[in-house]
């Protein structure tokens, strides 16, 4: 069980020690380890032929049905030891052989659900999942937000970072964060994207993502800027997030999207590209693969 810890949260993967990440790792091991002894306890009693007990049958089913439960609670704990146990943005910059991906958003998006197509009630409708051999029924039995499912496209390859929001107790799951003074924020964003490969862009209206947006188009090189649209986003909001545009910079991105728009990018001729289709996983990562091959020295900038 502590080798398991270990492993989760080996330094390669952008974790470092800290004891109550530890003890609730331990804690969540403890509960998946209960949760698999009544489930191997329900298998035996409810799939055995010779079980003709009716009281053993009963309890077998709702032992089988608690353990079930019970591993849902397990990742809830694991997924709070994770976010206890993740390193900040400076100490991935520093530990990182690749440059890092820098995920500017509102902070109202923080907590906002993934695609429905990654809830969880559409993963367990996948008939793998309910496989106990597979980890995801273990670590996974959870629904995942917006920002993780950004992050596991985006940063299939390299470290995602951002700045946290203030006043959290503990990082949210998705990019590695930094926490800094509301003073200091834009100074600190300017810091990130010098030292960034990539900055990805989730569209909003709040009066600081505005500023990051002009900023970005202004000062970067197009071929580093990935704008995602979140889903069910409305000609009607993009609309607004245009007019808050300076002149200079409205010209370099379309005035109107197609339908199911869900990202821009930019070839090397600083022409913007538009992506449709749903916002899923494969389609973020295809696009930083096809980011990294036209901007081939991003790593050395």
């Amino acid at each position: 069980m502590i080798l398991g810890c270990y492993i989760h949260f080996h330094k390669q993967y952008f974790y470092h020690f800290d004891l109550k990440g530890f003890l609730l790792g331990l804690m969540a091991y403890t509960v998946w380890y209960f949760s698999a002894i009544g489930i191997a306890f329900w298998r035996k009693v409810v799939f055995s032929e010779q079980t003709s007990n009716a009281p053993l049958l009963f309890i077998g089913i709702v032992i089988g049905i608690f353990s079930f439960k019970f591993i849902g609670k397990g990742t809830q704990i694991f997924a709070v030891a994770k976010r206890a146990m993740k390193l900040s943005a400076d100490e991935v910059i520093a530990v990182s052989e690749k440059k890092p991906i820098l995920y500017l958003r509102s902070f109202d998006r923080d907590k906002e659900q993934a695609p429905s197509k990654y809830s969880l009630r559409e993963r367990e409708n996948a008939h793998f999942y309910w496989n106990i051999w597979n980890p995801a029924l273990w670590n996974e039995r959870r629904n995942f937000s917006l920002e993780e499912v950004i992050c596991m496209g985006i940063g299939y390859n390299r470290p995602v970072i951002a700045i946290g929001q203030p006043g959290e107790k503990l990082p949210q799951l998705g990019a590695f964060r930094k926490y800094v003074d509301n003073h200091k924020w834009k100074d600190t964003v300017i810091s990130f994207i010098s030292k960034s490969c990539f900055v990805c862009l989730l569209i909003g209206h709040s009066a600081g993502l505005s500023w990051e947006s002009n900023y970005i188009l202004k000062n970067i090189d197009l071929c580093r800027l990935l704008l995602l649209i979140p889903q069910n986003f409305s000609d009607y909001g993009w609309n607004e997030f245009y007019d808050r545009l300076s002149d200079e910079n409205k010209f370099k991105l379309p005035v109107k999207l197609p339908q199911n728009t869900v990202a821009i990018f930019f070839n090397t001729y600083k022409k913007p590209i538009v992506i449709t289709g749903d916002n899923i996983i494969p389609i973020y990562k295809s696009i930083i693969e096809y980011m990294e091959k036209d901007f081939p020295t991003c790593d050395r900038l």
